[in-house]
């Protein structure tokens, strides 16, 4: 089976996979725009944890919670699936 998939190089993971499969079913989306709309800015600080000495930053929301408020705010339906071990697949 070959499918006519168009993969753009992007920037970050979460973002630009969203990009890309919503460009291949016709909606242009561009990887900043998934971001806003699965509000992927996110800020922390941590004084109480350290690593080397220093309290921790963070930028980043957790892994899948892009997809999941994309999907809950346009209406598209996507499905994840994950294997954590060959015998699952």
């Amino acid at each position: 089976m070959k499918i006519d998939f168009e993969h753009r190089q992007s920037a970050h993971c979460e973002t630009g996979v969203i990009s890309n499969l919503m460009r291949h079913h016709g909606l242009d989306i561009s990887e900043p725009l998934a971001l806003g709309i699965g509000s992927g800015l996110f800020f922390a600080h941590m004084p109480f944890i350290k690593v080397n000495g220093l309290p921790v930053t963070t930028y980043r929301i957790l892994p899948g919670d892009i997809f999941k408020k994309f999907s809950n705010r346009t209406g598209v339906e996507m499905k994840r699936q994950s294997f954590s071990s060959p015998e699952r697949r």
